[in-house]
């Protein structure tokens, strides 16, 4: 009786340990077995951006300098001021360059006496030269005399004409009218003009119209043109976005640390203000955009495909291969003459059709089995990209594709817009090829 029971013990045992390794067998191959998310294709708008980042400035900027040396006497403008064309700005003393101003006079008055004195001279003796009584080396020294004092006047006028000039730098007034963005200088400040003009305000011509000096990378810049619309936004308003147009591609590159970039200037209006000068813009060159596009999620269009996916790409590809060698059969059956014209039906061109991509989507039928569905890419904002249809195929706007592929036995499928069963979704119409 014991060995009986023992035997009966051994057996449930050995069945336990049987259904126990087959089910956690049975898991492992589930766990394995890809998990497939969807997604429904939807309508919306699809842009393609170059992001960059640039730097707003004013469109016409004048550095006032001073072409002579002095003590800051008054200044007249101060920052953020509005100044008209010609308006006084600042004096510089104008005690030193007054006094030049006379010494410029004096020197000329001594000149024209010094001039009287030789042509009266020249008036005197000349008669007597040209009668006869005064030999050409004697006569030679009035007529020389003349000259030099006539070229000393000149002289003299020229350096009181430079002394009244330099007198007038004293008085420094704007060239333009604009708005005072920076002043470097204070009242009782000592400029020096001895080497290099010393920058004393800088004035912007108007602000209500700026532009971006924007960086772009080489691999951008051939999507760059001229009169591309551009967004962008600042820090001091990140909610707002404004509005700009691509104006010049500048040829010369700025390469730093083997980086290429070229600069694009970019036209801004800026009629409320809000924009100054030396703020950073984040923009958006807008490449292309479509508006109402049929668009699925980026992703679903780079799926690594799995061995169920190669199958139907395998069959896909035997279905194609086989038409293409009936319609060529049917094309050599039906050639016409040497002479006559091209045949309707023949290839037709694609020219004009957005999307040269190809690729495909995935999805079941309404009989459960994984299908193919060939489309062209269009345009992409990396999230989202527009999908096109190839010759006269459709797309359902209803279709729920395969967004995303999954091996994880913690990973469960979702559907948007729809319910899934086992990994697949449901009331999914039937498409062909």
């Amino acid at each position: 009786m014991k060995r009986f029971i023992l035997i009966i013990l051994i057996l449930l045992c050995s069945g336990g340990a049987y259904s126990y390794f087959r089910s956690h067998s049975s898991e492992s191959e589930i766990s394995n077995a890809p998990k497939y998310e969807f997604a429904k294709i939807e309508r919306r708008k699809v842009e393609n951006v170059v992001s960059a980042t640039g730097t707003l400035a004013a469109r016409d900027i004048v550095e006032i300098s001073t072409q002579v040396s002095g003590i800051l006497n008054e200044i007249y403008a101060d920052f953020n001021d509005e100044i008209e064309k010609d308006q006084l700005i600042a004096v510089i003393d104008p005690s030193i360059l007054e006094i030049q101003v006379t010494i410029a006079k004096a020197d000329l008055m001594r000149t024209k006496a010094q001039h009287q004195q030789a042509k009266n001279n020249y008036d005197r003796f000349k008669p007597i030269h040209e009668k006869g009584f005064l030999s050409d080396n004697d006569f030679q020294p009035y007529d020389i005399a003349l000259l030099t004092s006539e070229a000393n006047v000149l002289s003299s006028e020229a350096n009181l004409a430079r002394s009244k000039q330099n007198r007038g730098y004293a008085e420094i007034r704007s060239p333009i009218a604009g708005i005072v963005i920076d002043r470097t200088v204070e009242q009782g400040q000592t400029v020096a003009a001895s080497l290099s003009a010393p920058k004393l305000f800088t004035i912007a011509a108007d602000l209500s119209d700026m532009e971006i000096l924007a960086q772009v990378d080489e691999s951008d810049i051939g999507q760059i043109q001229v009169g591309q619309n551009v967004r962008f936004t600042v820090a001091a308003y990140i909610d707002r976005t404004f509005t700009g147009t691509v104006e010049e591609i500048r040829l010369l590159p700025d390469v730093v640390q083997n980086v290429v970039n070229y600069t694009v200037v970019i036209g801004a209006e800026n009629r409320g203000g809000k924009l100054l000068p030396g703020m950073t813009a984040s923009l958006d060159f807008v490449v292309a955009d479509v508006e109402n596009a049929l668009s699925v999620q980026s992703s679903a269009l780079n799926l690594r495909a799995n061995e169920e996916m190669q199958a139907v790409v395998a069959a896909f590809r035997s279905k194609m291969q086989a038409g293409r060698e009936d319609n060529g059969a049917e094309r050599s059956a039906q050639r016409p003459q040497r002479g006559s014209g091209r045949p309707e039906g023949g290839r037709r061109g694609g020219g004009g059709q957005r999307g040269r991509t190809m690729t495909s989507l995935w999805y079941y039928n309404s009989e459960g089995q994984l299908t193919m569905l060939p489309v062209r890419a269009g345009v992409s904002d990396g999230a989202f990209t527009e999908v096109l249809p190839i010759r006269d195929q459709e797309i359902p706007e209803d279709l729920e594709f395969i967004s995303r592929i999954s091996t994880s036995a913690s990973s469960t499928a979702s559907t948007r817009g729809g319910g899934s069963q086992g990994g697949r979704p449901s009331g999914l119409r039937r498409l062909g090829f």
